[in-house]
């Protein structure tokens, strides 16, 4: 009596383990669901945001040893161009150049993050000074004077407001004196995972390694061929290879669109496993009921009602995961979010429809069944029972 009670239950048990193991699946799903989609939000406005620059038809390139200032005289006669600039690094990229600043010599040592850049390379970048001008055009290129603060430097190294910080002297490696000339608007010249901070122009045109080219709107082909023919004549060795200032931005968050991706695969890995699991259970359930759908029918119950009664059970299944999942999927995308700067909020919108794309897929594996069910002839169900 005992093994026949064991067996009995055996099958229920391992029916109730595969529940569980269902909700646990879809949840697992949704909560990867939501985080996909709440990072490509946050990609996508990382496409758009302003990072207070104009990235727009902006060409760059490594200029390889050649002299920059040959290339500035040819590039900037072509019509389709409206203007040319160098500086040490890319800015808003991965690429980072760290210095010190001193108030006066011998004093304290404060960090501060610098490119060297040329005369044009604030209007070249579309830079916003709130105080004081460029560095000025009878600038010395072999002997540093000048430097360019943000408003973060400016408040960092207690030099009051940003007029107030004009014409104060700093000290760079405790040797050499510059005078602040202006003051730039913040902007991000890091990738947005990172904060803004203390930030220094050096007008030294000599380090510079990159070269910018700023386009007149409109089909860009015809320029990056003359901007080509260009390099070719000044330099026949090295090739000319270009990039988009846009496009380079985006390769720095190219960690984040692998994770995306991987994310997506697991997704929709997991979402398949589970439907092929609730098909299954379904399946089974179906064919243990099938002299009840049988009298059901002979009694009058239509197939909406049929599939309604076999369909509720797993109805609730899919309810239980998605209550587990939205809060789960909620907090990690929150957390995810916290690593950049400037973030989207985390939307209810992502959670709703994450959600419904969830319990579409889950309803069309649950009803394809039962209505197939629903469907069946109910004389040749019971006479088969």
């Amino acid at each position: 009596m005992r093994g026949e009670l064991s067996e009995q239950h055996r099958p229920v048990t391992r029916f109730g383990w595969r529940k569980l193991m269902t909700v646990g699946q879809f949840s697992v799903s949704l909560i990867f669901m939501i985080v996909v989609a709440t990072l490509w939000s946050q990609l996508r406005f990382l496409a758009v945001v302003d990072y207070g620059f104009q990235k727009e038809n902006l060409v760059t390139f490594e200029l390889k040893g050649n002299d920059a200032a040959t290339l500035a005289a040819e590039m900037i006669q072509d019509h389709r161009v409206s203007g040319v600039a160098t500086a040490s690094i890319l800015i808003a990229g991965n690429s980072l150049q760290g210095g010190e600043v001193q108030r006066e010599r011998g004093g304290e040592k404060m960090p501060v993050h610098q490119i060297a850049a040329d005369l044009q390379y604030v209007p070249v970048m579309g830079l916003q000074l709130v105080a004081g001008k460029n560095f000025p055009p009878d600038a010395n290129p072999n002997r540093e004077q000048y430097i360019l603060l943000n408003e973060k430097a400016v408040a960092h190294f207690g030099l009051g407001t940003p007029n107030q910080a004009l014409g104060q002297t700093l000290w760079l490696s405790d040797s050499l004196p510059v005078t602040v000339a202006g003051v730039l608007r913040d902007f991000n010249y890091r990738p947005l995972k990172e904060q803004i901070k203390p930030f220094a122009l050096r007008f030294v045109p000599q380090q510079s390694n990159i070269m910018h080219v700023r386009l007149h709107p409109g089909d860009p082909g015809q320029a990056l061929a003359a901007l080509e023919s260009i390099w070719k004549k000044v330099d026949p060795v090295h090739p000319f290879e270009p990039s988009f200032m846009e496009e380079k931005m985006r390769n720095a968050y190219r960690d984040i669109e692998l994770l995306s991706g991987l994310l997506t695969f697991f997704a929709m890995l997991g979402l398949s496993l589970a439907c092929l699991g609730l098909l299954g259970m379904v399946t089974y359930a179906t064919s243990t009921k099938v002299k009840e759908i049988g009298i059901r029918k002979v009694l009058g119950a239509t197939v909406m009602e049929v599939v309604l009664f076999l369909s509720r059970h797993f109805l609730l299944l899919l309810a239980i995961a998605i209550v587990i999942a939205m809060p789960l999927g909620y907090l990690l995308s929150k957390q995810i979010l916290n690593m950049f700067a400037a973030q989207v909020a985390a939307s209810w919108l992502i959670l709703v429809g994450c959600s419904a794309l969830l319990l579409a897929l889950g309803l069309s594996t649950i009803g394809v069944q039962s209505l197939k069910a629903a469907l069946a002839n109910p004389v040749k169900s019971l006479r088969s029972e």
